[in-house]
Formats: C-alpha cells, structure tokens, sequence
C-alpha cells in the first residue's frame, strides 16, 4: 500500500494542478473569443483521440512497461502546457495551439490513465482494492471540485503564467514519486502461438460473437 499511496499522492498533485490550467486557460477562451461553440471545441479536441485510442490501449499496456507509459503521460502533459506557457508569454497564443494541446493530453492521458488503473491490483493487497479504488476516484473528484476554486482565486493575483507555472511544479512532483516508486509488471503467460496485433484488437468482439447470449435483448 506505501508505494501506492506515494504515487496517488503524486498524481493527486498534477491533476490538480492540470485542472487549474485547464479552467485559466477556459477564461482566457471565453475573455478572448466568448464564442460558447470555441468551448466546446476544447472539450471536443480533448475527448476525439480517446475515441482512437482507447481501442488499441489495452494492447499497449499489455505490451509496454507501464511505469514508462505514466511517466510518458507526464511529460506530455508536461510539454503540451510548458508549450501553452510559452506561446501565451510571447503573445502569439491561438486557439488552434489549444486544439492541438488537448489532444496531445488526451491522447497519452488516456494510456497513462489506463496503465495507472491496471497496476493497482500490483500495487495493493486485495483486501485494500475498495480503499484504493476510493482513493482514485477522489483524485478526480477532487480535481473537478477544487481546482477551479483555486484557479478562480489566483487568476487575478498571478494569471495564466502564474497559474501554468504552479501547473508545472506539481508536474515535478508526480515525476519524483513515479520515479521513487515501484511499479511491478504482470507476468507474461507463455503461449505456443502468440496472437497477433488484429487478433487481441478483434478478441472482445469476436468473444461477444460467440455469445449470443451477450447481445440478446
């Protein structure tokens, strides 16, 4: 349970710090644009990868260290809002930089995501699943509810530069407690004959296929 609870407490940390960039960033769209549809865009960009993604995801954690790929999200996330950062300093921030960088998050976000979720069951003893499940689900809860107080309370103090660059610290402390912590890999299962890549993309539908029983109404 230690080294889960070091890394929860490192990404506990960047999301909320993500969260807060995130709702700066939504009041300089509004102050910039007040075009409700501009919004939207941002939520849209930012969900569309997943779309992709998530189909190939599971693939990929089963095949790449997750360690790396939650560190991977990091720096992404990390280097999308250093990026932001910089445009908005040098006063050539556009809404497409925004469109690109929430896609950028979205789609690595969405593996960093699912190998955190997957290496929970190494992570903890069994009889702390529901404890650290609750734990998880209060890092977004947390996230959604006070970040924006924050953010909404330092905008006018320190503004998006000020905001981005606290964003940036607690990305700095998500990387220290990934790297302190370890993060054990499943055991791969040896087989006569491995599946290919379409095989473990098409299993789940090919296993709902051959129960019908699945899709009856």
């Amino acid at each position: 349970m230690r080294n889960f609870t070091i890394l929860w407490l490192g990404q506990l940390v960047s999301t909320l710090g993500s969260y807060m960039t995130v709702f700066a960033l939504m009041i300089w769209v509004w102050q910039t644009t007040e075009s409700a549809t501009t919004l939207a865009l941002v939520s849209f960009f930012s969900q569309l990868p997943r779309i992709f993604i998530t189909p190939i995801a599971g693939i990929i954690i089963d095949r790449v260290n997750r360690k790396r790929l939650i560190l991977l999200g990091d720096v992404m996330a990390m280097l999308s809002t250093l990026a932001i950062g910089l445009f908005y300093i040098s006063g050539s921030l556009q809404i497409w930089h925004l469109y690109i960088a929430v896609a950028l998050y979205g789609s690595f976000g969405q593996l960093q995501t699912l190998a955190y979720s997957t290496s929970i069951a190494m992570l903890v003893p069994k009889e702390q699943y529901t404890r650290a499940e609750s734990m998880i689900s209060a890092v977004g809860y947390s996230g959604a509810i006070f970040s924006p107080i924050l953010a909404g309370s330092l905008y006018p103090i320190i503004g998006i530069t000020g905001i981005i660059i606290v964003d940036l610290l607690t990305f700095i402390a998500a990387f220290i407690t990934l790297l302190i912590t370890q993060i054990p890999q499943p055991a791969i299962a040896e087989v006569t004959e491995p599946e290919t890549t379409w095989q473990s993309l098409t299993f789940g539908f090919r296993y709902i296929a051959s129960k019908p029983a699945l899709v009856a109404w």
